[in-house]
């Protein structure tokens, strides 16, 4: 009788430049399938793009201050709120402060996983992923990636996981694998 499994892998908390294994002990014989990450950071980081502007893309460095004004509308018992113009204050050489439209201004967020590698996985002690370069990487795995499967062989002690931060700052990573126990 084959049964769905999920296990998950305990928190790892990687600073800059630091690699971790993170390990979980299995009960039984089981087969995965599939791998899911999660990253999380207490800095915010991501890029202001401006349409339809000679300015380059301005990191959280270059913006003293944004905001976006909402206002309320209402028409009977009807309420919906609408946004308003976008107000960004530039740092630089010149400070200076400018008023857009909301369809002008696009927030990028960076994932946390984008400075996350998975440098090898192993099933027991038996490597499952080739050498080469410094492996893939972690967003490939992240929840809202559908095809992530993995044929990997079947398992009855343990998997690990070896992870590899290549940014500058902190960053906390939580897998899961899901698979078949037999």
């Amino acid at each position: 009788m084959m049964r769905s499994y999920s296990y998950g892998f305990p928190e790892a908390v990687l600073d800059a430049e630091e690699e971790r294994v993170v390990k979980v002990d299995l009960q039984g014989v089981f087969r995965p399938q599939k791998l899911m990450m999660h990253g999380r950071m207490d800095v915010i980081r991501g890029s202001f793009r401006v349409k339809r502007s000679r300015l380059p893309l301005l990191d959280r460095e270059d913006v003293i201050l944004s905001y976006s004004k909402v206002y309320k509308c209402r028409r009977g018992k009807k309420v919906w709120f609408r946004k308003g113009r976008t107000t960004i204050a530039y740092n630089g050489n010149k400070r200076f402060i400018r008023t857009y439209l909301p369809s002008s201004v696009e927030y990028r967020h960076i994932d946390p996983l984008d400075y996350v590698s998975l440098k090898q996985l192993f099933c027991g002690t038996e490597a499952a992923m080739p050498n080469f370069g410094d492996g893939a990487l972690a967003s490939m795995f992240g929840v809202d990636r559908v095809g992530n499967s993995l044929p990997l062989p079947t398992v009855s002690t343990s998997i690990s996981l070896v992870l590899k931060n290549h940014g500058d700052i902190q960053v906390r990573v939580r897998a899961s694998i899901l698979g078949i126990g037999l």
